[in-house]
């Protein structure tokens, strides 16, 4: 995989799908903002995350309140110095679509 030095955010990343995406992509060399609502269960996750050489940032939100995503968009966009490689959400039965793109007033879509 070619991780190495990338920046990802990967939300639902306290359990499941999630904590298993953060434990491969840091082992292959990628910097991580851990997303979910348990802050302890996050923590848990980046004490997994010990066999590569990538940051690991604990950023505890609900994505559901659009005041917290924005604040946590902004601290992940200011830690990766404005550049993130990728985003991702595992995919799971609990997840609801959203009808239209979410935009943050720095112009990023996500």
């Amino acid at each position: 995989m070619k991780l190495k030095d990338q920046t990802t955010g990967i939300t639902g990343a306290s359990s499941g799908g999630g904590e298993g995406m953060a434990t491969v992509f840091h082992r292959e060399g990628a910097h991580l903002s851990l997303s979910a609502r348990r802050q302890t269960e996050l923590e848990r996750v980046k004490a997994l995350c010990t066999t590569g050489p990538g940051r690991v940032q604990v950023l505890p939100f609900d994505r559901v309140d659009a005041s917290q995503r924005e604040a946590a968009a902004r601290t992940v966009l200011a830690d990766a110095r404005g550049w993130i490689s990728s985003s991702t959400t595992p995919v799971s039965a609990s997840v609801r679509q959203r009808k239209t793109p979410c935009r943050l007033s720095t112009g990023v879509q996500y």
